[in-house]
């Protein structure tokens, strides 16, 4: 009867949960189900790319900051301002929707 031998052990570790990621076959750690790829030839885990929702939001964010601070200068008209910095609070309150 043949034995199985265990892999040694490749030092991967999940970023989220540190769960050794030794002869895993898919991208997600089994004990918390954060999602990573692997970055470079040393092996090491890294998280996925932010999602197309967070990097929408992230540059909604800046525009309306920028335009916010165009409204202390009189750039653009009080009402501007705030409704951006409305928008702004409604991005800040979203939740990001999680991976599967």
């Amino acid at each position: 009867m043949a034995e199985h031998q265990l892999p040694a052990d490749t030092g991967l570790r999940c970023p989220a949960c540190d769960y050794s990621l030794t002869a895993l076959t898919s991208n997600v750690c089994p004990e918390c189900g954060e999602s990573f790829l692997i970055a470079d030839s040393a092996g090491l885990p890294r998280q996925e790319p932010p999602s197309r929702f967070s990097r929408y939001t992230t540059q909604l964010y800046y525009a309306g900051t920028a335009v916010i601070v165009l409204g202390w200068f009189d750039v653009v008209s009080p009402t501007i301002s705030w409704i951006a910095f409305g928008v702004l609070m409604a991005i800040w309150i979203l939740p990001q929707p999680r991976r599967s």
